[in-house]
């Protein structure tokens, strides 16, 4: 029997966050990285906190990027979400097809950002 999710602590959503195999971000209002998990790291090659969410992309998805998060940004009810795909760039230059979902928090007093997951979904595109 599974115990309520309540009856977890701090540390299974922190063991949850930093194990996803999905790269986990939190954007501020400004639209910069405030947190990556492990797999963002690994995903892009790199630590993209402190970093513009729309410089993790190529040109060509750069503009798309920028105007979805302004989009979300100004949807006033919390938990207003989108979804996009693109494509990111690892830091060794290559190429990497991302599908995006975006969720507002930014009224969350415990979140303050734009909870954002990517998955990598190169592989699927090459079949």
């Amino acid at each position: 029997m599974s115990r309520p999710i309540a009856g977890y602590g701090k540390s299974l959503y922190r063991a949850l966050v930093e194990h996803a195999a999905v790269a986990l971000l939190v954007l501020d209002r400004s639209g910069d990285v405030s947190f990556a998990n492990q797999a963002a790291r690994w995903q892009l090659g790199f630590d993209c906190s402190g970093r513009r969410f729309s410089d993790l992309f190529e040109s060509g998805s750069r503009d798309r990027c920028v105007a979805y998060v302004a989009e979300l940004e100004h949807r006033s009810a919390q938990g207003g979400s989108m979804a996009f795909a693109g494509t990111a760039v690892h830091a060794d230059g290559s190429a990497i097809r991302v599908e995006v979902h975006a969720t507002n928090c930014l009224d969350a007093p415990d979140v303050c950002g734009i909870v954002v997951s990517m998955i990598n979904v190169t592989a699927q595109h090459l079949r």
